[in-house]
């Protein structure tokens, strides 16, 4: 058979529908080291007879290489907030509480459910990536392969799927912003300080610039990451965090060597820090689009190449029938020296996937009701499995600042500790979700089972790491975020069990990346909901107040006073009548000495600070091990049924909606 150029304007030159792989392969970054490993993915193949210590094997090294950029782009994406929290630190107490009751408040409201909602991504795109590469090869000799025609799926169906994302989006962020606008008024609704709250409303007002940008961004980056371009991301990320430095010191301190003629407009003080991280996630969107733009261009470049390499050989097959020693093909992965047109070698079949577009043009297709229910309901489900986390720790934070100013500080060490260190087993769940769906798009349920079991030995094995560097340095830990001896001893006497912390906190991060390949993220909600809310926040609780007076001594604590009185005062304004309420981040409270009696002694909230961690681990040993036991017992052919049966269906609407284009894509394929 021959491949000729398909005729239609929405997609021009040749695309084999059909294949084995999604992976970092396109002209413009030039060829992968990995595709070796990768190819062996193909049916027909001898890694269908290959011992499962060697697939382990396999898949552990493409994993951490895909898990790697992956890594750098979230250590990124997170410097994006820090550096806007440093800034503002320097400013004074009343800029840093504003600061953190606005993270907070953007957190619970926005972000976690951007991101949750196009976990659902993580379940469709590398199944429609890894099923329209060709597949079903047969070997004929061993050394040569032949396409056959059987076509599975649109590479374009990529970009579909993220358009009807975006559209979710869109939905989503218009009441976001209605809340982020008006959040002076809603805090001072909530009881809040006046000039934390007036802050706070500006700062996400400065910050609502980049709420389109950053929801632009999640679905960007699983797009370049379901075809395997990992370190696309990266790159973008590693020029925008330095420029966002650069932004953020200018905006907010404007240093006295630039013209101070500029000064009255670009020296912005508190509002330049958010300002600063909103124009920066609108300049990674700019790059993720330039970036897509010029691999796409640089497809179609590769794909018109091979349309004239291939009228070539139609014309004269005797020449192409003998290679030479100039042919870019080695020699050896022929037969014999002589072979007909109809016979392609793997170099020939890889030249023709890594050409694959992935870009679907604007339609209206992206409004489909049945598809976009279905990343609907797949999405609220990520929310549920991203946002329960989130706001969990939020509680055992406001849990630690019942314990006093020293444990508050003790507990942001080990936050910032673990938050940094739980960003490379997560990074692991986004490459093993994507590896497991590509090999389920493929129909390869033995792979994808091997790529779950590589991902959780490489998680066993990075969090040892981590809980070994926390064990060996425990002492001397804190002194790298503070110098105060209190704070350093709580510490140590917490990172023991946050060693242990890290081992199942790593698990439960790859297993829930496999839960999103297999489209569970309502089991990953259920399983986070009843693991935090049910178990684990109640026990840490519990431990941490039993022995300083829960519940006698809470209701007389400020903090909790001052809650009791603003939710009272909510519900029944006018059938109540309460002293003024102490806000949480007035002085009273960040002032406090450590010798006040509300607070239990350093002793007593050590313990205490060790009972909310407990807590937490316990949530996590429940939600490592049965999210292990629902990956061991994982029907795997029945996934690769669920993924087919997603893209029939897809393929069949697209058939009835576009009789012609789909004619035309049969073009493709010619029997000579």
């Amino acid at each position: 058979m021959s491949i000729t150029e398909t005729q239609h304007s929405a997609y021009p030159g040749p695309e084999l529908i059909a294949g084995t792989y999604a992976a970092e392969r396109t002209p413009l970054l030039g060829h992968s080291s990995s595709s070796r490993a990768e190819n062996q993915d193909m049916p027909g193949t001898s890694q269908e007879q290959m011992p499962t210590l060697s697939l382990l094997l396999n898949q552990s090294g493409i994993l951490l290489k895909s898990a790697l950029p992956v890594f750098g782009t979230h250590i990124l994406e997170y410097g994006l907030i820090i550096t806007s929290v440093l800034a503002v630190g320097h400013l004074g107490k009343l800029e840093l509480a504003a600061c953190t009751l606005g993270s907070m408040t953007a957190n619970v409201t926005a972000f976690s459910i951007i991101i949750g909602l196009a976990g659902a991504l993580d379940t469709v795109l590398p199944g429609i990536w890894g099923a329209s590469a060709a597949r079903d090869f047969t070997s004929g000799t061993g050394q040569e392969t032949e396409l056959n025609k059987y076509k599975v799926s649109d590479s374009r169906l990529l970009g579909l799927w993220c358009q009807r994302m975006a559209v979710i989006h869109l939905l989503f962020i218009v009441p976001m912003l209605c809340i982020w606008l008006n959040a002076e008024s809603i805090l001072l609704l909530l009881r809040q300080d006046k000039d934390v709250a007036r802050l706070a409303g500006q700062y996400l007002a400065m910050l609502s610039f980049g709420i389109p940008a950053f929801a632009f961004n999640t679905i960007a980056k699983r797009y370049f990451q379901a075809q395997g371009l990992f370190t696309v991301p990266t790159k973008i990320g590693t020029v925008v965090a330095g420029l966002n430095i650069l932004l953020t010191g200018l905006l907010v301190y404007y240093p006295r060597p630039l013209p101070q003629a500029l000064a009255p407009y670009l020296h912005l003080g508190f509002v330049g820090a958010p300002l600063s991280t909103a124009i920066s996630y609108n300049l990674v969107a700019l790059g993720n689009a330039f970036w897509g733009w010029r691999i796409e261009v640089s497809r179609r470049d590769r794909r018109e190449e091979l349309a004239a390499r291939e009228q070539t050989k139609t014309l004269d097959p005797y020449r192409s029938a003998s290679p030479t020693p100039t042919d870019s093909t080695n020699s050896s992965t022929y037969a014999s020296s002589e072979r007909s047109s109809s016979a392609y070698t793997l170099q020939e079949i890889n030249d023709v996937q890594e050409t694959r577009s992935a870009w679907y043009p604007l339609s209206t297709r992206a409004l489909h009701p049945i598809s976009l229910g279905t990343l609907l309901t797949l999405g609220v489900g990520g929310v549920g499995q991203t946002a329960s986390e989130w706001w969990a720790w939020e509680l055992i934070g406001l849990g630690a600042s019942l314990l006093g100013p020293t444990a508050l500080a003790a507990q942001s060490v080990l936050l910032v500790s673990c938050s940094t260190t739980y960003q490379a087993p997560f990074a692991l769940g986004v490459a093993t979700s994507v590896r497991i769906g590509q090999l389920l798009g493929l129909g390869r349920p033995r792979l994808a089972k091997i790529a779950a079991y590589a991902s959780i030995v490489l998680g066993l094995v990075v969090s040892l790491i981590f809980s070994s560097i926390f064990w060996v340095w425990r002492k001397q830990w804190a002194y790298l975020f503070n110098d105060d001896e209190d704070v350093a001893k709580m510490v140590a006497s917490i990172l023991p069990l946050v060693a242990l912390f890290q081992v199942f906190d790593g698990n439960a991060a790859i297993t829930g990346g496999t839960l999103r390949a297999k489209g569970k993220q309502g089991t990953g909600a259920l399983l986070n909901l009843s693991a935090y809310y049910v178990f684990g926040i109640p026990l840490g609780f519990y431990l941490a107040f039993k022995d300083v007076g829960l519940p006698d001594s809470l209701p007389d604590h400020p903090v909790i006073h001052s809650l009791a009185n603003q939710l009272t005062t909510i519900l029944s304004p006018s059938l109540f009548t309460f002293p003024s309420p102490q806000p949480i981040f007035n002085g009273s409270v960040t002032a406090m000495s450590l010798d006040d009696p509300k607070y239990p002694s350093l002793p007593e909230a050590t313990v205490a600070l060790r009972g909310l961690w407990v807590g937490l681990t316990a949530s996590l040993v429940y939600c490592s091990v049965f999210g292990t036991v629902l990956c061991l017992l994982t029907d795997w052919q029945h996934e690769v049924e669920k993924v087919r049966a997603r893209v029939e269906a897809e393929e069949r609407h697209d058939h009835r909606e576009n009789p012609s284009e789909n004619a035309s894509d049969e073009a493709t394929f010619v029997e000579v």
